[in-house]
């Protein structure tokens, strides 16, 4: 019994090495955007717009050149969005 009551002292016991881990919040609440997050976000964003008037362009899959550009800035600003999305959390 005296085995068992020292190891039931010894669990009960706090140990002061432990600490618990506690993460940072922000006081705003919200996920800080620096710079990089916005730039590589940019960088994206460009390149899917690059890609697909680059697409658009080459395989004259859509004639016009309006339309063209009104859908690489279309799929540039969602992945824009989508990759800050992504980068924020």
């Amino acid at each position: 019994m005296q085995i068992q009551s020292r190891v039931a002292d010894t669990l009960n016991q706090k140990s002061s090495s432990v600490e618990t881990f506690r993460p940072a919040k922000n006081r705003s609440g919200d996920a800080r955007l620096d710079a990089d997050t916005i730039g590589a976000s940019v960088v994206i964003a460009l390149t899917a717009v690059f890609i697909v008037i680059l697409f658009g362009l080459v395989t004259d899959y859509i004639p016009s050149l309006a339309a063209v550009l009104l859908i690489g800035l279309f799929t540039g600003t969602s992945s824009g969005l989508i990759a800050l999305t992504l980068m924020k959390h």
